[in-house]
C-alpha cells in the first residue's frame, strides 16, 4: 500500500461508499473529491464534502495512517488549516487534533481485487508491468492513450526545438537544417552533426545553386574529413573544391575529434551519412515543398536519393571496400529521419504560430509512416497489441520510457483502467 495508490482510489472514488461515516460517526457524502495537487500543500484542493448536515469546501489530505499527520508536522503548517477531511487507510491513533478535522478511514472499503492488481503492477519485474493484465483493457483505451503519449513525446521534443529556435532568432530555415542534420547523425553523431549544420552557409547554398559534388566537398570538408583522409584522386578533387568554397564563404572546419567513428556500423559511417545528406541538399527547395505538402512517400523517395557512385565502394573516404556498399539511405532510415526532423519541426512551428494545419500535417505524417522496428516496440507487439503506424510506435516509446520504466501505472490510462 502506498499513498500514491490511495490518491488514485480517492481521485477515482473507487471504494465502497455504503454507510460512509467519519471515525466520529458522522455521515459523509462526497460531492466533489477535489483537484489532485502535485505540489506542496494538501493532496486535493477545491473539494466539496457534506459531513452530517453541513457542506464544506476546502482541501483533502490523504495518508496511509492518521498518525502521519503528526509525522509530517501538518499541525504546525498553515497550508493545512483549510483541510476539511483527513482520509487515511488506517486510523491508528486518537489525539485531540483530530477532533477538529473529520477523519475518514478507507480500510475495508477497498476491494481485495484492486489491491491484488496494484500489488501485481508495483511488484512486476517485466519491462511492461501490466503485461499479464493488458489483454483485459479495451483496445480503444490503450490505442487512444499511446496516441496521446505520442503527442506528449512531440511536446518533449518541442522543448528542445524551442531552445534552438531561440538560438537562431526564429530563423526557420536554419532550424530545419539543424534538425535534418541531427537526424542524419542518428544516435551516434547527432551533436557533431548539429555543429556542422551551424557551419553551413545555407543562404549561400540557396543563392549559388551548388552541385552535388560541391555540397559533398562542403560537408566533408567542414566536418574535417577531407584534411584527415589519405590522398586519393576523388578525395583530392573534393579537397580542391572545398578549398575554393572555404575561401569564397570564409569557412572554418570542425575538429575531427567531435565525430564518433569507433564502434559505429559501416552503414552509419559519418562519411557516408554526409554523402547521403549532400544528395538531399541538392534538392533543398524540393525538400521544403514536399514536407509542406505532408506527403511521406515523396519525402522518403527524396531522402533516399543516391549519392555519387564513388560511395558504392566506399564507407569512408580513400578506403575502398571489398564488396558493394549499401550506399543508399535505407527505407527505415528515411522514416526515422522524417520522424525526428520534419515531424517535430512541423509540430513546433504549428504550435508556435497557432497554425493547426501544420500540427495536423505532423500527426498525419507519422500516421503515414510504418511502426518503428526496435526492442521496445517488439515488447509491445509480443503482447498481441497492434502498433500500426509511426504515431503509435512513437507513443509506445514515450509510454515505455516515461511510465513503464518508473512504474507510473497510476498516472497511465492503461494502469488506471486495470485498477478501476
Amino acid at each position: 500500500m502506498t499513498e500514491d495508490f490511495l490518491h488514485h482510489i480517492w481521485q477515482n472514488q473507487v471504494f465502497n461508499h455504503k454507510n460512509l461515516t467519519t471515525t466520529a460517526g458522522e455521515e459523509v457524502i462526497i460531492l466533489k473529491p477535489g483537484i489532485h495537487n502535485h505540489l506542496s500543500g494538501p493532496d486535493f484542493h477545491e473539494a466539496l464534502i457534506q459531513i452530517g448536515d453541513t457542506k464544506w469546501a476546502g482541501s483533502v489530505e490523504i495518508h496511509l495512517s492518521s498518525s502521519d499527520w503528526y509525522h509530517h508536522n501538518h499541525e504546525d503548517d498553515s497550508a493545512y488549516h483549510n483541510v476539511i477531511l483527513h482520509v487515511v487507510f488506517e486510523h491508528d491513533i486518537v489525539a485531540d487534533g483530530f477532533k477538529q478535522i473529520p477523519l475518514l478511514e478507507l480500510k475495508g472499503r477497498i476491494s481485495r481485487q484492486q489491491l491484488s492488481k496494484y500489488e501485481t503492477l508495483s511488484g512486476s519485474d517485466q519491462k511492461i508491468p501490466c503485461s499479464s493484465m493488458i489483454s483485459n483493457v479495451d483496445e480503444f483505451i490503450w490505442q487512444n492513450w499511446i496516441e496521446r503519449c505520442a503527442l506528449k513525446r512531440l511536446e518533449t521534443k518541442s522543448e528542445f526545438i524551442q531552445q534552438l529556435d531561440n538560438k537562431f532568432n526564429g530563423d526557420q530555415k536554419r532550424l530545419l537544417l539543424v534538425l535534418l542534420f541531427r537526424a542524419f547523425g542518428f544516435k551516434w553523431n547527432a551533436d557533431p552533426m548539429e555543429e556542422l549544420a551551424n557551419r553551413i552557409p545555407i543562404k549561400e547554398i540557396d543563392k549559388n545553386n551548388l552541385s552535388q559534388q560541391q555540397l559533398e566537398a562542403l560537408l566533408l570538408g567542414q566536418a574535417g574529413f577531407l584534411e584527415a583522409s589519405e590522398a586519393s584522386p576523388y578525395r583530392d578533387e573534393l579537397k580542391k573544391e572545398y578549398s575554393f568554397l572555404m575561401n569564397k564563404f570564409g569557412l572554418t572546419e570542425m575538429k575531427l575529434g567531435a565525430w564518433k567513428t569507433g564502434g559505429v556500423r559501416p552503414a552509419n559511417s559519418p562519411h557516408l551519412r554526409l554523402a547521403q545528406l549532400s544528395s538531399v541538399l541538392t534538392k533543398w527547395n524540393v525538400f521544403n515543398q514536399l514536407f509542406n505538402k505532408g506527403k511521406a512517400k515523396e519525402l522518403i523517395e527524396l531522402l533516399r536519393t543516391k549519392p555519387s557512385d564513388y560511395w558504392e565502394e566506399h564507407y569512408r573516404l580513400s578506403r575502398k571496400t571489398k564488396g558493394k556498399v549499401h550506399y543508399q539511405l535505407s527505407y527505415n532510415g528515411a522514416c526515422n529521419i522524417i520522424t525526428n526532423s520534419v515531424v517535430p519541426f512541423l509540430y513546433f512551428i504549428g504550435n508556435k504560430w497557432a497554425n493547426h494545419d501544420s500540427v495536423e500535417k505532423a500527426i498525419n505524417l507519422l500516421e503515414q509512416l510504418p511502426a518503428e522496428k526496435n526492442g521496445v516496440i517488439n515488447n509491445w507487439k509480443s503482447l498481441s497489441l497492434k502498433i500500426k503506424n509511426g504515431l503509435q510506435s512513437q507513443g509506445a516509446l514515450h509510454l515505455s520510457k516515461n511510465y513503464c520504466t518508473f512504474k507510473r501505472c497510476l498516472e497511465c490510462d492503461i494502469g488506471k483502467n486495470i485498477l478501476k
